[in-house]
């Protein structure tokens, strides 16, 4: 699934043609909110979206009863809020300079962050220790229980983590250990959007997305002259028709 926006309809219809051809199975977006959802879903079914999604991140649950009433799938990433719910950093200096790494400029691990985290995570120590759970294992299960189609994607580079995110689906919350949750924590969202607004205008960031759009673009014209060289070819097609039917008529009426 591509991260780059598609805006019209056009696009929408072009997915659905490529599903009817058996080209693609699916098709998803990245980043959407629900008037998008809704206006691309009644062209064309969506299969999935992709958004931000943790115990701290949660401006996106208006998306939940429309996801659950389209038979759609949420993919939530950074649901460990981008490592901040394991409880492993607890000074932005973990990060270092900060040149290859976003983390330091995020709301969470600002101070005020890093204390409201902690906060968080003591209810949801408490809790684990129930199930015999570590922090990230209760910060997936808790949206896993939660509804039953969303799927977190935390990253990993060590097999250990990858094996104990993995136990996270073995991990059975009950509803009032969910509420607890629920009600112990609200992230500031503008906070969050002033950062990712922010982060979009680095110089790696801007350098990203120029690149996606000249892939779009050149995808696009691709279509556009594919498109006129079939219209050329029906044409060609056409004209030949034409010449045989003159020729048949004129054998007619040699007979």
């Amino acid at each position: 699934m591509g991260t780059i926006k598609l805006q019209n309809i056009r696009t929408y219809s072009y997915h659905g043609c490529l599903i009817e051809e058996g080209k693609i199975k699916a098709w998803g977006i990245s980043e959407t909110n629900e008037e998008y959802l809704r206006r691309a879903h009644a062209v064309c079914p969506v299969t999935v979206i992709e958004n931000r999604y943790s115990m701290m991140a949660r401006w996106h649950e208006n998306l939940m009863p429309v996801c659950k009433e389209l038979g759609i799938t949420y993919v939530a990433f950074s649901p460990l809020a981008n490592g901040a719910l394991t409880g492993a950093y607890q000074s932005k200096k973990a990060f270092g300079s900060g040149e290859q790494d976003f983390r330091p400029d995020m709301p969470q691990y600002s101070e005020e962050g890093i204390k409201k985290t902690n906060e968080l995570l003591e209810v949801v120590s408490q809790i684990g220790e129930k199930h015999h759970a570590t922090n990230a294992q209760m910060s997936l299960a808790w949206m896993i229980n939660k509804y039953d189609f969303i799927i977190p994607i935390p990253g990993s580079r060590k097999l250990d983590r990858l094996q104990s995110n993995f136990e996270a689906g073995n991990v059975e919350l009950g509803q009032e250990e969910v509420k607890t949750i629920d009600d112990k924590y609200m992230f500031n969202t503008s906070a969050y959007e002033e950062n990712e607004k922010n982060i979009r205008n680095t110089p790696l960031v801007e350098k990203i997305e120029k690149s996606k759009n000249e892939m779009y673009s050149n995808s696009e014209n691709k279509e556009i002259k594919d498109n006129k060289q079939i219209e050329i070819k029906n044409d060609e097609e056409s004209q030949l028709l034409k010449e045989k039917i003159e020729i048949l008529e004129k054998e007619k009426r040699l007979l």
